[in-house]
Formats: C-alpha cells, structure tokens, sequence
C-alpha cells in the first residue's frame, strides 16, 4: 500500500554505491538520512515512518509505509517473528539444501528483519527474500490447521506455522 510517492533525481555522479552498485533500493531510518543524502541531491522530507526509495532509471521513488498497522496486522507480525526466532517446523526444499553454509542460511532467516513494501505489503512478517552465496531464496511462513490441511486464521491459537525455504527458481 503507498501512502505517498514522490520523485527525485539522482545526480549522476550519485547514482552508484561507493563498491560501486546501482542501489535499487534505499531504505531511509532516522539513522539512515545521511546515507541517503549520498544517494540524491534532495533532502528527503520526514514523515515518521520509514521510507523506501525504490530507484527507477536515474530517479528514486519514495515509498512510504503504513505509520500505523492495524491491531491485527501487528499481532500477525509479532507471532510470525515469535515463530521465525523459534525455528521449529522449517521445511527446506532440495535445492536449498544444496547451498553452501545452510546453518548460516537458517540463521539470517531467523535474524531477516529487512521488511519493506515490496516484500512485506501487509505487515505480517510472513514473507523474505535473502541472496545467499549469489542464488536468491525466499522463505514463507503458511498457515494450516493441526492436521497441516488446511489454511487456518494466523490469529487462531490452534493454528500451525510452517516455515518453507526454498530457492527462488522453486517458487
């Protein structure tokens, strides 16, 4: 959901990352504003929330999110990360399997906490993509009933998180 876009331009001796990357995306906190400033020639207007700027030819859009997510959303969001940190019922595909270091790998999917629009649009925390050794991953939590059957309310007490993390050519 975009509550407000706006446009800059990139000065072009501004528009790579000091190694040198096309940023596609820059995510502006309240420690994060003078990184960003390296990124464009306007200073950004503060809204209280944080900001995505998601880069398009020589401009960044600016991508606000939510200040406030319903009591839901948050509920939904604090559960997934309880479950997330706990890392009981993952389930990692073959090709998953096959990358170097996968302790390493279940271990940032346990510490991902870079939520933005683009990967996280309702604020639920249920979804994440991480580049890993140069292959791109994703993880999903889904919800099931006990019997891992059907889908089941997040809400619900007696649902079952299930954590899939998978390459991105599996999805």
């Amino acid at each position: 959901m975009l509550l407000d876009t706006d446009r800059f331009s990139v000065h072009p001796s501004q528009s790579t990352t000091e190694n040198g990357h096309i940023p596609q995306t820059a995510v502006l906190g309240a420690k994060d504003r003078e990184r960003y400033c390296n990124f464009c020639t306007v200073k950004p207007r503060i809204y209280g929330t944080e900001q995505v700027l998601k880069r398009i030819g020589n401009t960044y859009e600016r991508l606000v999110m939510p200040a406030e997510k319903s009591p839901e959303q948050r509920t939904i969001a604090q559960l997934n990360d309880e479950f997330r940190r706990q890392r009981h019922d993952w389930y990692i595909t073959r090709g998953a399997q096959s990358l170097p270091d996968l302790p390493g790998l279940l271990q940032a999917v346990q510490d991902f906490n870079t939520f933005t629009p683009d990967n996280d649009p309702y604020g639920e925390h249920d979804f994440g993509s991480i580049v890993w050794y140069q292959a791109k991953t994703f993880w999903k939590i889904d919800y099931y009933d006990q019997a891992l059957q059907y889908w089941h309310d997040p809400l619900d007490p007696d649902c079952r998180r299930v954590l899939t993390v998978l390459l991105g050519s599996e999805y």
